[in-house]
């Protein structure tokens, strides 16, 4: 039996400090925690806020797949639990059909004689940012945790610290600039 239910929210479990995603049925009488990994509760989190990124993520990629193959998802279905993750089906309507598979077998894997043949293009260019002007290849992680973090700070006490990591000693400084800590009585003003 298939239960609809919709996103109820996010929250953390205080045992693990994992994030957990709060599923609801639309009677309100049965919930299902699902806990997911940090990054994964992060984009979860800036699709419900609307937030957009400077560059799209995975779950972007496959919403534009879906759209480029113009299919759309019509439900996604729980279908499992295997030691302690969670499995699921997602039914896309496709010209007329349904497709629905979880089994990756099924799927092509491609192999290295499925690559072209690359060429190698060296392209002559001055400053760099790294040592001796080299520059970096390949993609940067997005790396959402210190700027929550730093956000975190911000609405806390009221000042922003932009150097990483994080530190006591940086929070404190900026308080400091901004007059917010009063250096006799050592008492930090509200805003």
């Amino acid at each position: 039996m298939q239960i609809a239910m919709t996103i109820k929210g996010l929250m953390v479990d205080p045992v693990t400090n994992m994030p957990i995603i709060i599923l609801r049925d639309e009677a309100g009488g049965r919930v299902l925690p699902i806990w997911v990994g940090i990054f994964e509760a992060n984009a979860i989190a800036l699709q419900i806020e609307n937030i957009s990124t400077p560059r799209p993520m995975t779950h972007d990629l496959l919403r534009n797949v879906i759209q480029d193959l113009n299919a759309s998802v019509q439900k996604i279905v729980v279908c499992d639990l295997q030691e302690n993750t969670f499995y699921a089906l997602i039914y896309l309507a496709l010209d007329g059909g349904t497709v629905a598979n979880n089994n990756l077998g099924d799927y092509k894997l491609p192999s290295i004689k499925d690559i072209p043949q690359l060429k190698t293009v060296l392209v002559k260019t001055t400053g760099g940012v790294g040592p001796l002007d080299s520059k970096p290849i390949g993609e940067f992680a997005n790396n959402g945790p210190p700027a929550a973090i730093a956000n975190a700070i911000a609405d806390a006490v009221g000042v922003r610290v932009f150097d990483l990591p994080v530190k006591a000693e940086n929070v404190y400084q900026a308080l400091k600039e901004r007059g917010l800590i009063n250096h006799k009585e050592r008492k930090i003003h509200k805003r």
